[in-house]
């Protein structure tokens, strides 16, 4: 549709919860990819022994 992707690197985030609570009260941004609200319960980490799959 259009949007940008921005990919940071290198930000210290303290507070995961008031962090993607305020951004995504920024005009236009669609969602933000910190995931502190609604967390993942499965993980698929590369591994130079192949993908580990963790869950939560």
């Amino acid at each position: 549709n259009g949007q940008h992707i921005l990919d940071v690197t290198g930000l210290e985030i303290r507070d995961p919860l008031a962090f993607e609570s305020e951004v995504n009260q920024w005009p236009g941004v669609v969602t933000v990819g910190v995931f502190a609200h609604q967390k993942a319960h499965v993980c698929l980490l590369a591994t130079p022994e192949g993908v580990q799959t963790l869950t939560f």
